[in-house]
């Protein structure tokens, strides 16, 4: 997941474009899609797929249970999205016109990403070689990069296990709640350019997070499933 989504002005011409839980649900839905093929709780990914649930998408966007569901089932019917079930405790989320909306995003993502990766290396080269205080301001420069910090995350093994242990989460749930964090990150401009501060304020918001959904479990007793449809 990138800083964007590309959206074309024709969006305005879209069918459901003012029906306002209807266009907040695509739009969600839209932004949490990979732009890449991955693996989520162990289940591989295609690009314009995103893995959720009704209990995570009322709690997000903090609308009623039959709303979601209501705006999900006129996204279906219309063929903006396909819905799979993989398992009872989330379903499968195919945008089906993905590429139409995000035909530039992997260019630019290619672009950014070989940036980031010569900068990293530039900062590094500049370390072993100066040992002042200008390198350390140079490194500055690219550590408030929250995607940097995001693949370090994901590197560190023991770090993401530890993670997960502590909030009796698996690895793969630590992941995509990261990707949900990088999303928070965008929406309120929060930069940080301290990895240890990330990873606190990551923390943070992961137990916030886990507890929501737990009050949220609760409140819905008489859900028997969190699959959408």
């Amino acid at each position: 997941m990138n800083g964007f989504i590309s959206l074309h002005r024709k969006i305005i011409e879209w069918e459901w474009y003012t029906d306002a839980d209807t266009f907040r649900v695509f739009i969600h839905l839209l932004m949490m899609a990979n732009h890449a093929p991955g693996k989520v709780r162990g289940i591989q990914l295609k690009r314009g797929q995103h893995i959720t649930s009704t209990v995570r998408l009322l709690e997000t966007l903090d609308i009623t249970f039959s709303r979601v569901r209501k705006a999900l089932k006129t996204l279906k019917k219309g063929g903006e999205i396909i819905i799979e079930n993989p398992s009872n405790k989330y379903s499968l989320v195919t945008i089906v016109k993905y590429d139409d909306y995000q035909k530039s995003e992997l260019e630019f993502i290619k672009q950014t990403s070989s940036k980031h990766q010569a900068d990293i290396k530039q900062t590094s080269t500049n370390n072993k070689n100066n040992n002042n205080n200008k390198n350390n301001k140079n490194n500055n420069n690219y550590n408030n990069n929250i995607y940097i910090y995001r693949n370090s995350y994901f590197k560190n093994d023991k770090l993401v296990k530890g993670v997960a242990k502590s909030q009796n989460i698996t690895d793969d749930q630590v992941k995509s709640e990261m990707e949900e964090f990088m999303v928070h990150l965008e929406n309120n401009g929060n930069y940080h350019d301290d990895f240890s501060k990330f990873k606190h304020h990551f923390l943070s918001f992961l137990k916030k997070r886990q507890e929501k959904l737990s009050l949220s479990q609760v409140k819905l007793p008489k859900m028997k499933s969190n699959r959408m449809i």
